[in-house]
C-alpha cells in the first residue's frame, strides 16, 4: 500500500508539477463521532502515520505546489472535529512536515447557520502556527418550505464567509462548491433541501452572487 501510495504521487504529481499550485494531499480522514483517524485502507496497511508520509512524498514530488489537508466541519472553533484536526495539524507542523495549509469545506445549513466569530478565531489560531486556511468549498443549503426571502438569508452567509476570508491574514483562497442547482449535490445528500448555490437551474443569478461580486468589488 505505501508503495502504491508513493506511486500515485510520484507519477500524479510528477507529471503536473510546476503547473498546479495547490494540492490536497488528504481529504477526509478524521471520523464524525470518535474524532480519532477514519478507518481507511491507507490507515490499516500503512499505518497512523501514512498521512504525514504522504505530505513528505507530495513534496518531493513537486516542491513548488501548496499542500493542503483538507475536511468538513472543521472550519468553527469549538467543534470536535475542528478541534481534533487542528490539533493533527498542529502536531504535523511541529514534526517539520510540510503542509502548507488547511481546506475548510463550508457546507451550511440555513437552519442552522455558522457561528462567524468561531470561523474567525479558527482561522486565526491557524495563522499563530503559519498554516493557509483555503475556504474550498462553500454552498448554503435551503429548506424546501422556505421562501425566497430564504435568498437573501443565504446571502449574508456567503457574504459573512468571504469577507472573514478576506479580513484573515493566512485565507486567499474562496471556492463555491458547484456553480448552479442544475447539476445540484445538494439533493441527493440532503432530502428537503436545494437552493444551495449562487446561481439556479437557469444560471440566473442569485442575491448570493450579488453579494459576493459587491463584495469583491468594494475590496479591491
Amino acid at each position: 500500500m505505501l508503495d502504491i501510495m508513493y506511486a500515485h504521487f510520484d507519477s500524479v504529481r510528477g507529471r503536473y508539477a510546476g503547473r498546479i499550485a495547490v494540492l490536497d494531499v488528504v481529504i477526509e480522514a478524521i471520523e464524525d463521532e470518535t474524532f480519532g483517524l477514519r478507518v481507511t485502507p491507507w490507515q490499516q496497511n500503512i499505518g497512523d502515520d501514512y498521512i504525514n508520509l504522504a505530505f513528505e512524498r507530495a513534496r518531493l514530488a513537486d516542491p513548488t505546489a501548496q499542500l493542503l489537508y483538507n475536511d468538513y466541519n472543521i472550519s468553527q472553533l469549538g467543534h470536535p472535529k475542528a478541534d481534533a484536526v487542528f490539533a493533527m495539524i498542529e502536531q504535523m507542523v511541529a514534526d517539520g512536515v510540510p503542509i502548507d495549509g488547511v481546506g475548510f469545506q463550508m457546507h451550511w445549513d440555513l437552519t442552522e447557520p455558522p457561528n462567524v466569530q468561531a470561523v474567525i478565531d479558527n482561522m486565526a489560531r491557524y495563522e499563530a502556527i503559519d498554516v493557509e486556511v483555503y475556504v474550498t468549498e462553500i454552498d448554503v443549503r435551503i429548506p424546501d418550505e422556505r421562501g425566497d426571502d430564504a435568498l437573501d438569508e443565504a446571502a449574508d452567509v456567503y457574504e459573512a464567509m468571504l469577507l472573514t476570508c478576506l479580513n484573515a491574514p493566512n485565507c486567499n483562497h474562496f471556492t463555491t462548491w458547484g456553480m448552479s442547482d442544475l447539476d445540484s449535490w445538494i439533493p441527493g445528500f440532503f432530502e428537503g433541501f436545494d437552493r444551495a448555490h449562487i446561481f439556479d437551474a437557469e444560471f440566473e443569478a442569485r442575491p448570493a452572487y450579488h453579494a459576493l461580486v459587491t463584495l469583491l468589488d468594494n475590496d479591491a
